[in-house]
């Protein structure tokens, strides 16, 4: 049996300029019964090199080099192999602080977990320079069985984000067939692959004691930022998916929240990638966008006075989409 406790998965692709920074962040712990597992995926520059010259000096890095097939294949491959009782993720130009393994494994192992959450930073830099500093809010410290966890999505609902701030039980996964959508090229992928993973896990936590990730998001790099017609594709999907989990918690959630939740992650994305300077959709073709998402059955919740009135307390963009 493997004494591997965590296995990181780490797609790497043409990132010569950070990975290594990323890698030594990693391996800046004196916990050792975990594994870096990092996959080149076709890399054209001197990624690979570096990578491979970690893997010499460290027995905790593993390297795959692979074709080019994207990021959710290769975080696909790298489940695949991964050995941990645990997985996480971590991008290949992002940076993690002290007690990033080995504080969240003791939490997840200690509670039982099927899926943990912990806290975790963005910086967002403009040539090379940091011009802002925020925390990703989550649910305080907490663990949930199923129903509870349902019970407070006003406030667990932060667990449907980013998979490079979460710890998942390998076997949950595997049993279950989960993986990410290999279709998404532009977005949305952590949070589909979050909600395939609500769909069976039992337990979940969240640890806020401290940020243990810092997401490095480069105005100059961002793909956030940059206009893409896969990822209109990927979020009506999303949705579709988002709402079969919110149907069959229908009990626990209040409507108001199944109504404005799926609003805000939703219509707000949409919006915000029409109305990039990078978009050249005619206006019409915009419109026509949003209405296609709006008429999703995710949006279809009929709501009295009163819910309509937690919306809008609860949050006014919402509401302004609800409305």
């Amino acid at each position: 049996m493997s004494d591997i406790k965590v296995s990181i998965i780490m797609p790497v692709y043409n990132s010569e300029k950070y990975v290594g920074n990323t890698i030594k962040s990693i391996l800046n712990t004196k916990f050792h019964d975990f594994e870096l597992i990092c996959l080149d995926d076709g890399s054209t520059d001197n990624s690979g090199k570096i990578i491979d010259e970690f893997a010499q000096k460290d027995d905790r890095v593993i390297v795959v080099h692979k074709e080019n097939s994207g990021m959710c294949d290769t975080r696909n491959q790298g489940m695949k192999i991964a050995r941990g009782e645990y997985i996480g993720f971590c991008d290949n130009d992002d940076l993690v602080m002290e007690g990033f393994v080995e504080d969240n494994y003791v939490f997840a192992s200690e509670n039982n977990l099927d899926g943990l959450q912990f806290g975790a930073e963005v910086q967002l830099s403009k040539n090379e320079n940091i011009c802002e500093v925020r925390p990703l809010k989550i649910a305080p410290t907490s663990v949930y069985n199923q129903q509870s966890f349902f019970e407070n999505y006003t406030k667990t609902c932060s667990f449907v984000g980013c998979c490079w701030n979460h710890l998942y039980k390998k076997s949950v996964i595997i049993e279950n067939n989960i993986t990410f959508p290999t279709s998404f090229r532009s977005g949305m992928e952590d949070i589909c692959f979050n909600i395939r993973f609500l769909m069976h896990a039992k337990r979940l936590g969240f640890n806020d004691n401290k940020n243990y990730y810092c997401w490095l998001q480069r105005f100059e790099h961002s793909t956030s930022l940059k206009y893409s017609d896969n990822l209109i594709e990927s979020t009506v999907q999303c949705a579709d998916e988002e709402n079969i989990l919110l149907n069959e918690h229908k009990e626990e959630i209040p409507s108001w929240f199944r109504a404005s939740k799926p609003l805000n992650t939703y219509l707000d994305s949409e919006l915000t990638a029409l109305t990039l300077k990078s978009c050249n959709l005619s206006f019409k073709k915009k419109i026509a966008y949003l209405k296609q998402l709006r008429e999703n059955k995710i949006f279809n919740i009929k709501l009295t006075k009163e819910e309509e009135k937690n919306i809008k307390n609860n949050n006014i963009k919402s509401y302004i989409y609800y409305i």
